[in-house]
């Protein structure tokens, strides 16, 4: 993704490309098993890509989550 703009006048921006947690979730289980506590049995996925491209997943379409974790200050 190519940003517009590096700073912003107001406050900092920093990029959030690189290597994230990925999980597809094709029977829509995430929320109810609360994986947005931690996301167990994930692969590392490039972001920001195509998804569908990786895992053998060209005709998947459903839900899938991320996780990355990161420090913000403020």
């Amino acid at each position: 993704m190519q940003r517009l703009f590096t700073d912003h006048i107001l406050r900092k921006t920093e990029s959030l490309n690189g290597t994230w947690n990925f999980r597809i979730d094709p029977e829509n289980r995430g929320l109810d098993e609360k994986w947005y506590l931690g996301l167990k049995d994930a692969e590392p996925v490039a972001v920001p890509s195509v998804w569908n491209t990786q895992f053998g997943l060209l005709q998947y379409c459903g839900a899938a989550w991320y996780e990355k974790k990161f420090h913000t200050e403020g």
